[in-house]
């Protein structure tokens, strides 16, 4: 028995002779390796059994028995095996035993294990299209999924139904690749990842842009527009209508049917369909020119204002004047002043100059240039009393419909063409008036060349001078005095205040006291602060304002209140 010692004997015995005895030796057999002990496996893992043990001692490898058959040896030391041969849902048996030179251990453990359920296997044929107008993921089906996963650059793109075997990715952008993988999934889990598929889908070209229609080519039209990536060719439409198309990459198209201008778009194209039509541009077929109006201001006084009109493509536009070429103009429309030598009635034409001829002339046009009335000239003004100053002058020449007087650039009055002075009734006595009298053309206008007005200064007269008579009333000085309704000259004037000067002498100075609309003034209580005071009484005409602002009491100078009154004349 393995561990027991024994003691071995050999005896010879021969025909003839004695026995003959060895020496006796002791002698063992050397031990199996001890049993394998707690061994465990799984259940729970979809894609292999993995069976676990505790290590012994003395063993040089391990075998591993799924259902009596040995299907594994692992090395010393090794207390793991993966069985990733066992079918899913079939239960195992599973047994591990230590082996040595002597041989294999007695089994005292087992297990029992299994893989739950089968993982989807890895997706075979699976591609993603290139250069198609859809971007298709296609692969080919597998037996036990329950639906698919599929990713787009690493990132969750869509679950697809059981047994489809197809995808269209519509939420791309065009001409742009990405990376995609797919997994089949089932109530096991998830199963191998696919190889990667690059896909690219081809879409509709862009919008041309930059498309530019000529004017400038004589009997034809050329369009140019942008190169677009990706298209197979061009679309041309002439006001919505296909008129032609190009090659890829050809940005150009010559049309030549037609003169008319018209508005003009670009279209690109390729298997997938046409982009959206560009912007238009209008533009047409060069031809001669066409002069379309022409007209001349009449009648007129600072010259005769010529107005045309030529189609877009006039380079220039010759005008005439009695048959005689007055001005070449830059463009088919404009203005041109046009200044005769002299007063009169002409003929004016125009015709139109492009690059692809000239245009037809218009003619006929009468304008007719007015002079201005010249005068009126040696205009005076008198004074003729205390309230009218007589305006007069010698007659204007030339055709005009009335005169009008003026008074400090301020119109007073019209006159018919044949007057010759006016009264201005509205003067007042003591300000500086400049007169003035200009003929007025009804079409043009007044008069330009008068001769150099005249102006009439009227001096106001000055009022008469109040004479006062002073009292005593108790401590009041009361001054009395008589209206005063007239100037030194007689004219009649009315005063608009009475100005009360006084000082302690009779040479003064004299300083302004208070005013008033009545021949009465009050001095209050004077007598208790002077025993001599002296008076001044002015009258004033002009606006009461002025002397509403003044102080009163002694505050200013009769020097000083003249300044504010600025310089009113007072009596």
């Amino acid at each position: 028995m393995p561990g027991v010692v024994y003691s071995y004997n050999v005896q010879v015995e021969g025909v003839s002779g004695p026995v003959i005895s060895l020496t006796p030796d002791n002698g063992n057999r050397a031990p199996l390796p001890p049993a394998v002990s707690n061994i465990s496996a799984t259940d729970y893992l979809y894609d292999r059994v993995t069976i676990t043990w505790t290590d012994v001692v003395g063993e040089s490898a391990y075998g591993v028995l799924r259902d009596d058959s040995l299907i594994a040896t692992v090395d010393l030391n090794v207390t793991q095996f993966d069985d990733f041969t066992a079918e899913p849902t079939v239960y195992y048996l599973y047994i591990v035993v230590s082996v040595d030179s002597c041989g294999a251990s007695q089994p005292v453990s087992s297990a029992y294990g299994r893989i739950p359920c089968q993982l989807p296997l890895a997706i075979q044929g699976f591609s993603a299209s290139q250069d198609e107008c859809d971007l298709i993921l296609t692969w080919n089906d597998l037996p036990n999924e329950t639906y698919y996963q599929i990713f787009r650059d690493e990132q969750w793109r869509a679950n697809i139904g059981q047994d489809v075997t197809s995808f269209i990715d519509d939420q791309v952008v065009g001409n742009t690749n990405y990376t995609y993988t797919i997994w089949g999934v089932n109530n096991c889990n998830v199963g191998p990842m696919s190889q990667p598929s690059v896909g690219f889908r081809f879409t509709t070209p862009q919008m041309p842009t930059g498309v530019q229609a000529t004017d400038s080519l004589c009997g034809q039209a050329l369009i140019t527009w942008n190169d677009v990536d990706f298209e197979d060719g061009y679309i041309i439409r002439r006001n919505g209508v296909v008129i032609g198309h190009t090659d890829p990459d050809q940005t150009s198209f010559t049309y030549s049917l037609l003169p008319q201008r018209a508005a003009y778009r670009v279209q690109a194209f390729n298997p997938c369909g046409a982009s959206f039509n560009s912007l238009a541009d209008s533009g047409g077929t060069d031809v001669a020119p066409t002069m379309l109006s022409l007209t001349a201001s009449s009648p007129d006084c600072d010259g005769i204002t010529l107005t045309y009109s030529a189609t877009s493509n006039t380079d220039t536009v010759k005008l005439y004047r009695n048959a005689v070429l007055i001005a070449t103009q830059l463009g088919g429309n404009g203005v041109y002043e046009d200044s005769p030598p002299s007063a009169g009635t002409f003929v004016y034409s125009a015709q139109a100059i492009g690059d692809c001829g000239v245009s037809n002339v218009i003619g006929g046009v009468n304008g007719t240039l007015l002079a201005y009335p010249s005068g009126p000239s040696v205009v005076t003004a008198t004074q003729d009393s205390c309230e009218t100053i007589t305006v007069s002058w010698l007659p204007a020449s030339g055709g005009f419909g009335h005169y009008r007087v003026m008074r400090d650039g301020i119109q007073l009055a019209t006159l018919a063409n044949n007057a010759v002075l006016y009264h201005d009734a509205t003067a007042i006595g003591g300000i500086e008036y400049q007169y003035a009298v200009v003929a007025v053309n009804d079409t043009c206008g007044q008069s330009i060349n008068f001769d150099s007005v005249t102006a009439a200064i009227v001096l106001g007269s000055l009022p008469a001078a109040p004479e006062i008579v002073i009292t005593i009333q108790n401590l009041d000085a009361v001054l009395t005095w008589s209206p005063i309704d007239t100037t030194l000259e007689g004219c009649p004037i009315a005063p608009s205040r009475y100005l009360v000067y006084y000082s302690e002498n009779t040479n003064g100075p004299f300083f302004y006291h208070g005013s008033t609309t009545d021949t009465t003034y009050r001095h209050v209580e004077v007598v208790r602060f002077a025993a001599d005071m002296y008076y001044q009484v002015e009258t004033f005409v002009g606006p009461v304002a002025l002397v509403s602002a003044l102080p009163d009491g002694g505050a200013l100078t009769r020097d000083e209140v003249m300044t504010r009154l600025q310089n009113r004349k007072t009596r």
